[in-house]
């Protein structure tokens, strides 16, 4: 990794670059990591591991609070609309937490604003390649991890998920839920050929990674990650395939599957292909499944429910698993759950991030905003993938997404020319 490597290498920086550096891939491996095997995740206990994560938002904020006494930069970008958006949000979920409902939503908040200003901080402080790599290290270690329990420990590395007819399908768990393992593996695959198209990682180290993250995406089992991460490969390689050949290339693919469609109506296959085809998107086999979104109909349903009765302020992080619980513990909405955390306010400064986020995937210049943007962008339709308990890789490169944009606008104001201190024992 060229970029951290030359920062190591600077006497007065190493330091400073390797405590950064260690922080985001722990955040990485450790923000989503669940190993508990119960259903019910209402309570969020003081065990180990949740000691552990609160020591790691512990030094996270002592680098951010480091980064705001140290930076013009970081304060000024700290006062930007989508960090206030964000701001708002977490003002708002704690107020939410009046309702009893849950009681970790004012230490979230917390954990949520330090991981704001730690992002902000990292990426004035190591850049925006360095810290990608931090969290393809910390994704790394989830994939072997999950992998691992997978294959030679089914009895805690596999993720029974019943469906219809008393089948049950083994997804990828261990290290986290098998939703959250897909994300971090895609938003790390999407690092991985970003760093590889900025030259800081060879072809060979770059395709072992992707490798390694495209096979625990797929044990995982999220549709919803691989169509998203899909989304961000096309905006990664926008620019290669809006070339010639590229052009002629989808043309003629397109022009072939036209043509594939009507010689299968014309031989009245067309029964079969459906069949097929939902068998291979669907996991039980049943249409409705995806007429439904796979039951997220009824989930938003719910929520909008939940949400009317307590409108203005909402209820507080964490309240998907107590108020959904007979609905997969989640809104699978990122705007609807901010608004049940935070209230309609709370919901309307997450829509604007969240268009500021599609924004961003068309209008950036840097592969890795456009590219994580698209991502997250389609994501968060149909998933919780920010604004966790503990931030993990999906939401510290959200916040990198959201403030990016900022930080370059703050960078190219002009400074004011300090003014000399008066001597008040010359005269004028």
């Amino acid at each position: 990794m060229k970029s951290l490597l030359v920062l190591l290498q600077d006497e007065d920086r190493h330091i400073i670059a390797a405590i950064f550096f260690a922080v985001v891939v722990l955040i990485s491996f450790f923000g989503p990591m669940d190993l508990s095997t119960a259903q019910d995740t209402s309570n969020v206990g003081l065990d180990k591991l949740v000691l552990l994560k609160l020591a790691i938002s512990l030094v996270a904020g002592i680098c951010a609070v480091w980064g705001i006494l140290r930076f013009a930069d970081v304060r000024k970008t700290l006062t930007t609309l989508p960090v206030l958006f964000l701001a708002a949000i977490f003002a708002l979920a704690t107020v939410g937490s009046t309702s009893g409902v849950t009681s970790a939503s004012f230490p979230t908040a917390m954990i949520n604003a330090l991981t704001v200003a730690f992002a902000v901080t990292a990426i004035k402080t190591i850049g925006l390649r360095a810290t990608s790599f931090g969290i393809i290290c910390g994704v790394v270690g989830t994939a072997v991890c999950g992998l691992f329990l997978f294959y030679f420990v089914p009895e805690k590395g596999v993720f029974a998920e019943p469906l219809d007819a008393g089948q049950f399908l083994n997804r990828m768990g261990g290290m986290a839920h098998p939703n959250s393992v897909a994300r971090s593996a895609i938003v790390a695959s999407l690092l991985s050929l970003y760093l590889f198209r900025t030259s800081e990682l060879s072809w060979k180290v770059a395709a072992v990674l992707f490798v390694l993250f495209a096979w625990t995406a797929y044990l995982a089992m999220s549709r919803t990650a691989f169509i998203a991460g899909f989304l961000g490969g096309l905006m990664l390689f926008l620019d290669r395939l809006a070339s010639r050949r590229s052009i002629v290339a989808f043309t003629s693919l397109g022009m072939a599957g036209f043509l594939g469609l009507l010689l299968m109506f014309a031989a009245g296959k067309e029964e079969r292909l459906v069949g097929s085809v939902v068998g291979l998107v669907s996991k039980s086999g049943n249409a409705s499944e995806l007429t439904t979104g796979t039951g997220r109909t009824e989930i938003w349903a719910e929520a909008s429910r939940q949400i009317a009765k307590r409108p203005l302020v909402g209820y507080g992080f964490n309240a998907g698993p107590t108020l959904l619980v007979n609905h997969s513990q989640a809104t699978h909405n990122a705007v609807m759950n901010a608004t049940m955390s935070a209230g309609i306010f709370g919901g309307a400064a997450m829509l604007c991030l969240w268009l500021w986020t599609g924004w961003n995937s068309l209008n950036s210049t840097n592969l890795a905003i456009r590219s994580m943007s698209a991502f997250l962008f389609l994501s968060c339709l149909t998933e919780d993938t920010v604004l966790e308990t503990f931030p993990g890789p999906c939401t510290l490169i959200w916040y990198i997404c959201c403030v990016s944009p900022s930080m370059k606008l703050v960078a190219k104001i002009p400074r004011r020319p300090k003014a000399a201190k008066k001597n008040w024992f010359v005269a004028d």
